[in-house]
């Protein structure tokens, strides 16, 4: 029986040569455009174009064609540093998303949710700050949300989702599916945006440094972790971050809104999901499993395996620096909210004390 093969949603025309899939499948194809000064000529087979005026066009879309391919192809593969190519326009994508949502959605919602569904008469500066701050609270949270659902939905039935002696199991012969490559091109493409971001339109907090280091290992260990076949591991430890996130991102919207019992319960299962996720299981099973149990398939006589395993498990011990200077923040918080009769309080990390 033949197989049935996915269509890559790049084939449609939508760019200004249309894409095919590639290699053999690939058909002949001229493309004729005239204009009233100049007549121009551009041949085009196998994506090998004549003309050095739109060679630079072309190869960007040849560049695309080749990460979504594989996206959509019905084997695993071998993981290639070319297919984060996809990440580049997710962080494009993230950027469109975040700048649409926030004008015509967040932003709209949270003046509604600030001003208590009465429409102001004039927005203060200060009504201001905390407009965009609840506008990037639910784009957050959006996101978080987004992502943690489908990781979990494509790992959950996976063995060594709850198995940490199975991350590393016959490495580096991992399968690598189609989903999985997607989540990670994603969430490559949105910690690169939100590096820009950061560094650009963001709120900026007392943790600046600190936030925008963890970003920049994210994105280190995202790329290492993939091209090395450690995105088992890997899913995991940005399924553990997400998580948490989700409670954060709730919790300051529910606090915006003034709704102070929702606040408290987010805030509750962002404290207790950070104690479990960050500071128990990635140190004592996740950090164990690629500090012991990864020794077991590298072979650290070899130069390349030695920096392999001290840089993937330095970075690792970088982010549990973080998480432990966070959850000292997040104790404060605690001791404010036990003072203040379970309200919550405001973020600790902000400038203001009205966030």
């Amino acid at each position: 029986k033949k197989k049935k093969t996915k269509t890559n949603p790049l084939s449609i025309c939508v760019f200004p040569l249309q894409l095919q899939p590639p290699s053999s499948h690939f058909p002949s194809s001229v493309v004729s455009l005239a204009s009233s000064s100049s007549e121009r000529i551009f041949r085009c087979r196998n994506f090998e174009v004549a003309s050095s005026a739109s060679s630079k066009s072309v190869c960007c879309c040849r560049w695309l064609q080749s990460g979504m391919d594989f996206l959509w192809s019905e084997n695993a593969a071998t993981p290639r540093a070319s297919h984060f190519s996809v990440a580049i326009y997710f962080a494009f994508a993230s950027f469109a998303a975040r700048f649409f949502l926030d004008r015509f959605v967040f932003r709209r919602l949270a003046i509604r949710i600030l001003t208590k569904g009465r429409a102001p008469l004039h927005i203060t500066k200060e009504m201001q700050v905390k407009i965009g701050k609840c506008s990037e609270s639910m784009w957050k949270l959006t996101y978080y949300a987004t992502v943690e659902a489908f990781i979990l939905k494509i790992t959950y039935q996976e063995p060594w989702f709850s198995n940490t002696k199975l991350y590393f199991n016959d490495w580096p012969n991992h399968e690598l599916k189609s989903p999985l490559v997607l989540y990670y091109m994603c969430q490559c493409g949105f910690y690169i945006y939100s590096i820009a971001a950061i560094l650009t339109w963001e709120t900026r907090r007392k943790d600046f440094a600190v936030m925008f280091t963890h970003h920049v290992i994210t994105v280190l260990l995202i790329g290492i972790s993939y091209l090395t076949s450690f995105f088992r591991v890997g899913s995991i430890i940005l399924a553990l971050h997400d998580a948490s996130d989700v409670f954060m991102e709730a919790a300051k919207v529910f606090k915006y809104s003034g709704r102070e019992f929702g606040a408290s319960v987010c805030f509750g299962f962002f404290a207790v999901s950070w104690l479990i996720l960050r500071l128990i299981f990635f140190p004592f099973w996740v950090i164990k499993a690629t500090s012991i149990d990864l020794q077991q398939v590298l072979n650290l006589s070899e130069g390349f395996h030695m920096f392999l395993y001290y840089v993937f498990n330095t970075m690792l011990i970088m982010l549990l620096i973080f998480h432990i200077y966070w959850w000292k923040l997040i104790c404060a918080m605690i001791l404010r909210q036990l003072k203040n009769r379970g309200k919550v309080g405001e973020d600790i990390r902000s400038d203001s004390d009205d966030d």
